[in-house]
Order: C-alpha cells, then sequence, then structure tokens
C-alpha cells in the first residue's frame, strides 16, 4: 500500500508520457473551463485505451487491462483534471458491461468501450431522487420482446457526450438496469453548466418511450439496487482520488507561488504562518490519499468498503476544499484572479463535496457501520 512496485512505477511513467506528448497537445486548443469537442474526446480516450486506463480490471482475455484498483488509481492520478472522468465513467461503463451484460451486449458494446471508440454513462441521479436508488421514478414497463422507458436523469457525468448509458428503472420486478444507445429514438438530453469542473460534460438526460430490446436489461429484472449500491463504494473512492488530484494541483500551486512571491525581504513561504498553511495542506493531502487507496485496497483483496469508501469521499472532498482555500490565501489577491488556476482549483474541490453522496449522506454511513443503527429509513 506504501511502496509501489517496479511494473507500477513503469505505468505510471508510461500514463505521464503518453499524457505529455498525446493529450497536453490536445488540450492546449482549449481553456482551461472549456468542455472538448467530442472528436478530440474520442482521440483522448483512444490514448488512454492504449494505456489500459479505460480496461481497468476487466480481465485481458476479453480486452482489458486486468489491474487491480490500487494500479489503476496510481495511473489514474497522471490524469488531467480536463479528461479523468471520461475515463472513470466509460472504465466503470465497461465493467458493468462485462460484469452483467447479456453475451449480445458485450459482444456490441464492451470492445468499443474499452478501445475508446464508445463513451459510456451510468444514469442513476434524478432531479427528486439523489442518495436513494430506491426511490427513483424513471419506469421501464416490458412491451413483447422489448423494454419502455420514461423518466429523467440528471447530474449525469458524460452525459452530455455519451453513446451509451447503462440506467436504472423501476419495473415490475423492481429497480433494474438497462443498456441504452444514446442515439435511440425518443431519447434526449441536455448540458447542464456548473459551478466547477465546467470542463465536464455534465448532461441531463431524457427518456421519452424509449425503446430497448431484452438483451440490454443488465443483469437480471430487479437485481440492480444490490449492484448500485456496490458501485457506489468503489464511485466514493474514485471521487475521493478526484478530491486528492484537485488538493494535490492546489498544493502544487501553492509552494510553487510561496517560494517566487517576495514580501517584506523575503519569500512569504519564509513567514510561519504562510508554512503553517502549506504543511497543514500537505497533511490533508496524504491523509485523504491513503484514506483512498484504503479503501481501494480493499476492493482488490474482494472486500466490501462501505465505510471506508464514504469516510475516504468525505475527508478527500472537503479537504480539497480547505487545500484549495489555502492555495487561494497564500496567493493573496492574486488568488480571486481568474488569470491563475488556484480559483478553479477551489470551485473544483467545491463541486467534489456533492456527487456520490454529500458529506453528510457519507458521514450517516460511516456511522451506521460502527453503531449498526441506520438514520436511513
Amino acid at each position: 500500500m506504501f511502496e509501489r512496485s517496479e511494473e507500477q512505477r513503469m505505468l505510471v511513467r508510461s500514463v505521464r508520457d503518453a499524457v505529455a506528448r498525446d493529450i497536453d497537445p490536445i488540450l492546449d486548443d482549449y481553456g482551461k473551463d472549456e468542455p472538448l469537442e467530442k472528436p478530440d474526446v474520442l482521440r483522448v480516450a483512444s490514448v488512454l485505451s492504449e494505456q489500459g486506463v479505460l480496461g481497468r480490471d476487466v480481465p485481458e482475455e476479453v480486452g482489458g487491462a486486468a489491474l487491480d484498483h490500487t494500479t489503476w488509481a496510481l495511473m489514474f492520478e497522471q490524469l488531467p483534471m480536463q479528461v479523468d472522468l471520461v475515463a472513470m465513467i466509460t472504465s466503470e461503463t465497461a465493467r458493468m458491461v462485462h460484469a452483467a451484460g447479456s453475451d449480445p451486449v458485450r459482444e456490441t458494446y464492451l470492445e468499443p468501450l474499452l478501445t475508446g471508440e464508445m463513451i459510456g454513462c451510468a444514469g442513476i441521479s434524478e432531479p427528486n431522487v439523489g442518495s436513494n436508488p430506491r426511490e427513483i421514478a424513471t419506469t421501464a414497463e416490458r412491451d413483447g420482446d422489448e423494454w419502455v422507458i420514461d423518466g429523467t436523469k440528471t447530474w449525469i457525468s458524460n452525459g452530455e457526450i455519451a453513446d451509451v448509458a447503462v440506467v436504472v428503472a423501476d419495473t415490475d420486478a423492481g429497480a433494474t438496469h438497462f443498456l441504452v444507445d444514446t442515439d435511440a429514438d425518443g431519447f434526449d438530453r441536455e448540458r447542464l453548466d456548473m459551478l466547477g469542473r465546467r470542463y465536464d460534460h455534465m448532461g441531463q438526460l431524457y427518456f421519452d418511450d424509449v425503446r430497448v430490446p431484452e438483451e440490454h436489461v443488465v443483469g437480471s429484472p430487479g437485481d440492480a439496487l444490490g449492484r448500485t449500491y456496490r458501485s457506489f463504494e468503489l464511485g466514493r473512492a474514485n471521487v475521493a482520488l478526484l478530491g486528492v488530484k484537485t488538493a494535490q494541483h492546489a498544493l502544487d500551486a501553492a509552494v510553487e507561488y510561496a517560494r517566487e512571491r517576495e514580501q517584506f525581504g523575503k519569500p512569504i513561504g519564509a513567514h510561519q504562518l504562510v508554512q503553517r498553511l502549506v504543511a497543514d495542506s500537505a497533511t490533508y493531502v496524504d491523509a485523504a490519499r491513503l484514506l483512498a487507496y484504503r479503501a481501494l485496497h480493499r476492493f482488490d483483496a474482494g472486500e466490501r468498503a462501505a465505510a471506508e469508501g464514504a469516510m475516504a469521499k468525505w475527508f478527500a472532498t472537503e479537504m480539497a476544499v480547505e487545500v484549495a482555500s489555502n492555495a487561494v490565501q497564500i496567493h493573496g489577491a492574486m488568488g480571486l484572479s481568474r488569470d491563475l488556476d488556484v480559483e478553479r482549483y477551489f470551485r473544483d474541490a467545491k463541486m467534489l463535496t456533492v456527487p456520490e453522496g454529500t458529506t453528510q449522506i457519507n458521514k450517516l454511513i460511516v456511522a451506521r457501520d460502527l453503531l449498526n443503527l441506520s438514520a436511513f429509513r
């Protein structure tokens, strides 16, 4: 958990080199808050596929990378923030298709997702349903050998550009996963503009009598809740990684500025209160990273990580807000300027405290695990 193997070091170097060689030149054509156009997203996805980032723990015999989660996380930390959610969510879609998709679905969609020819997303949250998928309002009714889906999904990462969505809908049998082509009749979507991470392709999805064939049921009718809750556990560790990355960028910017900016005849980094802000921030980042990797390590051991994932998620994202705030403070008036990155890191960090369960929800999950008493219904 603390020492990287030589193979891990090699994979990290490979991803870092690929980003500098093949991805950064694409990002240079965009503003820091500007989302990539779909053709460039696919160019980036192709690079990520070659590095194995989209294959995560999918077996090699079906085109995956067969990585453990901690190794994947080390590679993921090297990705620019403008493209990291494309990789994270598409890889999770591929994992879902491989783990629970029917043979026809695997044959049609798994390879394009793993090679970056398709972008995936997951449709769970709804306008009136956030942290409780038991109350979803989207429905699917059987009509012969097809299912007809109606409803709305919101706050969907990759939703604006996804080619395929794994959607949770309520059926007579209970909550069920369906794979939906986003070019299906009756499907529509719109972009959602956000406080932070404005470079992401956040979307709202609309289903108006969208028909999918029987083989597009992922898993079995009525079995989506257990799979969804398990995916939440890994998703929270994933969002913790986003918090760690955001905070690390903010800390790096603060350290560089504190070394270079002079005030009262010496670098501001030589002043005690600035040093305290730097020391606090560095400790927070390391603590959050350890929590995130502990949760991922449990997945690698085949164990559940409800409390560990929740701890990592709430701490890492709230920590990122604190570290980014410290970075703004160290920069002084320049920290408020759109010309530098630290104000963006602050906005991006605040964004992360909400998805995959708010800070408050995740604290309830931790307490439920410790007390064996639930604050939920």
